[in-house]
């Protein structure tokens, strides 16, 4: 039996009071006894309040991710032969070996590819901190250079070298 849909003419209602009494001669079923989770507290409203990625720690936390779940054994149902012939055997044998190799080969490819991102980002981590060690180190340098600029100009100033004689 084919279902076909129901068009019904008219102006959509602007509010849910007004789907109350319109009948479109599909039964509904609703399911009250549905399990659900509440989460207390209060969700972020935008992406800004959320952690920054660019601390340190923020980064060595999203090391930490949940490790790759190898999907296999979830989808992992028993194929059946539908013709009981030599030739259907051996296509599915044949069909599942390469099945089994290109989900080896993903599987792989994925492995590797997060591999190399979490080894990425601890090197990112690294090189973050070295930046600030040298941010840090430039900045009292420059502090530094400011003071001993101004004593510099103070000396100047106050024309202390005039009051040095040397004698020939």
């Amino acid at each position: 039996m084919e279902q076909k849909a129901v068009v019904i003419s008219g102006e959509a209602p602007e509010s849910d009071d007004e789907t109350v009494d319109i009948k479109s001669g599909i039964s509904i079923k609703y399911h009250t006894n549905l399990p659900g989770t509440i989460i207390p507290g209060e969700a972020t409203e935008s992406d800004d309040e959320g952690a920054s990625w660019s601390s340190a720690s923020t980064a060595i936390d999203a090391t930490a991710c949940a490790p790759y779940v190898d999907l296999k054994s979830a989808n992992a149902k028993k194929h059946f032969i539908k013709y009981n012939s030599i030739l259907h055997k051996k296509l599915h044998e044949s069909n599942e070996s390469l099945r089994n190799n290109v989900l080896r080969l993903t599987d792989d490819t994925i492995e590797n590819g997060i591999q190399e991102l979490r080894e990425i980002n601890k090197q990112l981590v690294k090189s973050e901190l070295t930046v600030q060690e040298a941010a840090c180190q430039l900045r009292n340098a420059s502090e530094r250079w400011k003071s001993t600029s101004n004593t510099l100009f103070q000396i100047i100033d106050a024309n202390f070298f005039n009051t040095i004689k040397i004698n020939p």
